[in-house]
């Protein structure tokens, strides 16, 4: 499925690794690399200029071939193929400009099963760019209302600000069962006083994925809110 035309890639979020090749040039590559996470920031027939919110590299990356996934803020999901055209450090930010591309393809999260709810939920600030964060403050319970909850991840409305890059565990119970999910904070947006943040799951929970494909399926039964005390 291809990304739709009408879907502006400004201001969604990304991150790049770099493409897995045989021959690079006669270099080796590492096993693992770390992702570099961005943010679109403008666009033209030929171009896409990513913002890069992590660490800057110090690595000449022009000329590499890159993988992207994309992550829009109503929760869709997409990647594509690109090369590095040009690289350069603005003041304190790091731009990177990327070839743009034949075909962006959608593995939008919104064809997945979900929730549209307000369900009660706890959220826990595990640790930050990787970095583990003192005992007692993991332990601090944010309170959180869930807006959207889909098999990939959720949409969380609380009145604590989080850092980008920041990880976390949801604490809440779908349909009387009880979840505990690390995510990592994708987007957010603020408004009226509340984050509204956008998570991804880091890993899959196929017991929730089995219940909201079963909810998907059963016609005009909807998720009643969770009223944890």
């Amino acid at each position: 499925m291809q990304w739709k035309e009408n879907r502006s890639l400004l201001n969604c979020s990304v991150e790049l690794q770099r493409a897995r090749s045989h021959a690079a040039e006669g270099r080796e590559q590492p096993e693992h690399q770390a992702a570099i996470q961005g943010r679109i920031v403008r666009t033209d027939r030929q171009h896409i200029w990513v913002e890069i919110t992590t660490a800057a590299s110090e690595e000449d990356l022009r000329g590499t071939d890159v993988h992207v996934a994309l992550y829009d803020s109503d929760g869709g999901t997409g990647s594509f193929a690109a090369r590095v055209l040009e690289q350069s450090d603005q003041g304190s930010r790091q731009m990177l400009a990327l070839q743009y591309p034949a075909v962006i393809e959608s593995s939008d999260q919104r064809q997945h099963p979900r929730a549209d709810a307000r369900i009660s939920a706890s959220l826990y600030h595990i640790s930050t760019k990787g970095v583990l964060r003192p005992f007692k403050e993991r332990r601090r319970n944010l309170a959180a209302v869930i807006r959207d909850l889909n098999e990939t991840g959720t949409q969380i409305l609380t009145t604590a600000e989080l850092p980008s890059e920041a990880r976390v565990v949801v604490d809440f119970s779908f349909r009387g069962v009880r979840f505990q999910e690390p995510a990592d904070v994708m987007w957010s947006r603020f408004a009226s006083g509340h984050f509204l943040y956008g998570l991804r799951f880091s890993q899959p929970n196929f017991v929730l994925q089995d219940m909201l494909r079963a909810q998907s399926v059963s016609t005009g039964e909807d998720n009643p809110p969770d009223r944890r005390a």
